[in-house]
């Protein structure tokens, strides 16, 4: 079996991080996957999968065909939300029967953080006082 490289991108950002552990834990969000294959112009076959943490978790998936530039690039899952749940990624090739491929990411996409609620004013501490610049007396009409 080959080895690819991936690559995730989270929308809003320019850089690109590499997958190099096929198991990871990330933030809901809307991201995007390449992959850096040593194969040109290779069909290639992508499932994504979705089970959601719901009781009893319900279930999704995506199958879609691609094919990778002459470079052995290739788009994996364009910008998708990734909502909170497992995900797998699979991409494989079976066009050179002889050297088939297979690559597999699982991911545990958490729910996004919540930002702090505001806590009521009784509960909140005395605003500081502003500083104030020395006035000069005034002399009296």
């Amino acid at each position: 079996m080959e080895s690819c490289e991936f690559l995730l991108q989270k929308k809003g950002t320019r850089s690109w991080l590499p997958i190099k552990h096929r198991k990871l834990k990330l933030e809901a969000g809307i991201y995007r996957i390449v992959a850096q294959s040593c194969r040109a112009n290779t069909e290639v076959e992508i499932r994504l999968l979705h089970q959601t943490f719901d009781t009893p978790p319900k279930r999704r998936s995506h199958q879609r065909d691609c094919r990778t530039t002459s470079e052995g690039l290739m788009v994996v899952v364009p910008y998708t939300y990734f909502k909170s749940g497992y995900w797998e990624v699979r991409a494989r090739s079976e066009q050179d029967e002889a050297e088939p491929w297979q690559a597999v990411i699982q991911m545990q996409v958490l729910p996004p953080k919540m930002p702090e609620a505001p806590t009521p004013e009784s509960e909140q501490p005395p605003p500081e006082p502003a500083l104030s610049t020395p006035q000069q007396a005034q002399p009296a009409p």
